[in-house]
Order: C-alpha cells, then structure tokens, then sequence
C-alpha cells in the first residue's frame, strides 16, 4: 500500500474543524440543533449545539471523517445536520476559519457567524490563535475552554505585558511590637 502525500490530496493548510495538534484533546458529544459547518464556535441552546453568535463558547464543531454526498464535490457544502452526533472541541488547537488577517500569538474571538477574528479591546476571548492567517482562510486557534469570561486588554492584544491587575489590601497590617514591649 503506498504511503500518501497529503499535498496531492489537500491544500498545505488544514481544513475546518480539522484537529490540528496532538496534544490531549478534551472533546465532548453533543446533538446539533441546527446545521452547523466544520469548525465554527457553537453553544449550547435547550440542550444542543448551535452556532455560536458571540463569546464566551462552549467548543468548535470538529469535522467528521467522511463526506455526506455522493462524490468529491459535495465537500464545500458538507456540513452537520440536525439532530446528528457532532464532536466539540474543548480544549486543543483546531483549524478554523478567520475573517481578519491573525498573527500567532493574538487573542481570538467570535464573529455573530461562529467564525473567528482577532480579539479587539473589550472583547471576551476564548483562545489563541498559534499560526499567522488570511482573512478569508484558515488558522490555527488553541482552546481552553473553562466556562469562565476572558476579555481582551484595552492596550495591547499580545498579552505579553506585565499589566496585570492588582488588589489594593483592605486593611492595615497588624502588629504585635508595642514599642518594643510584648
């Protein structure tokens, strides 16, 4: 049996929803309450999965292994049905779809489509993105999906800075030292 070449059978970069590391990935079941395509952000609504309109997220539809058509060129509009079984990425790094350019190492949100930009200030986070990417193409997000809200800093996207915030204590220290007598 030959061993393939995937350049011959696929564009270098990955597809949506193609699980792109090979860490330990954290990947729940869910129901599709919708059609839902490869690698958008979903959440859940009276118990399954849609297309997320805007963070925070529950996960990103992984793709399934197979085309649902009957030839080749039924790929561009394969898509999940509902009420079919869908894997949602958790935690990992996945290939999804962008709409502004993305540089490695930028916070990344949703789009009111599920589909994913560079996160402005303000906006809440639900991972990096790991590869530089087109708008319009594909890219690289890492996801640790807690259930909690992140939002991106108003001064800088990198997250690299030192601003971090800070408690003020909110009372005075005690102390035992009564002019040197105990």
């Amino acid at each position: 049996m030959p061993i393939p070449v995937g350049t011959y059978y696929q564009k270098k970069e990955l597809g949506n929803g193609t699980v792109a590391t090979i860490e330990n990935n954290v990947v729940d079941t869910v129901t599709a309450g919708e059609e839902i395509n490869f690698g958008v952000a979903v959440n859940i609504k009276d118990g399954k999965a849609v297309t997320a309109t805007s963070a925070p997220i529950m996960g990103i539809a992984i793709k399934r292994n197979r085309i649902d058509g009957d030839d080749y060129n039924a790929l561009p509009d394969d898509k999940f049905k509902a009420g079919e079984l869908i894997g949602v990425l958790r935690k990992g790094g996945i290939s999804v779809p962008i709409t502004t350019d993305v540089s490695r190492y930028d916070f990344a949100t949703v789009n009111s489509d599920g589909t994913f930009k560079t996160a402005g200030a303000g906006d809440s986070v639900v991972g990096r993105f790991k590869t530089d990417g087109y708008a319009g193409k594909n890219a690289i997000v890492q996801v640790e999906l807690t259930d909690m809200v992140i939002t991106a800093p108003a001064s800088d996207n990198s997250g690299s800075n030192n601003n971090q915030p800070t408690t003020k204590q909110d009372t005075q220290p005690t102390t035992t030292d009564k002019g040197g007598k105990q």
